[in-house]
């Protein structure tokens, strides 16, 4: 499976190897055109991490995933971030693969 999809991989090696060193990260979306979605990321503290615009509603959760972990580093190189949906279910392996327009209700 993970050959033909390295973003499951991506997936269960950031947040499985990682132990407890994973840090929550909140989720914010709205639609920002007819198929896209512009999603803030929050911290604890309720700061804003970064955003990202015209995310395709059709990308999976592992995807967004791998784009936040990409483009906004945590705090401190040992930890990893654990994405929180607005639902305050957690993106593990049991929705990974779920597109973005369901899981965000948007």
């Amino acid at each position: 499976m993970y050959r033909e999809d390295r973003d499951s991989w991506f997936f269960f090696a950031q947040t499985g190897f990682f132990g407890s060193n994973v840090l929550p990260l909140s989720i914010y979306a709205s639609r920002d055109g007819p198929e896209t979605a512009r999603i803030e990321f929050a911290n604890l503290a309720g700061r804003t991490v970064g955003s990202l615009e015209r995310v395709p509603l059709t990308s999976r959760l592992s995807d967004l995933h791998r784009r936040a972990v990409e483009q906004f580093p945590a705090p401190s190189g040992s930890y990893t971030w654990r994405l929180v949906l607005p639902d305050g279910h957690v993106v593990d392996e049991t929705n990974f693969r779920v597109p973005l327009a369901r899981s965000l209700d948007i």
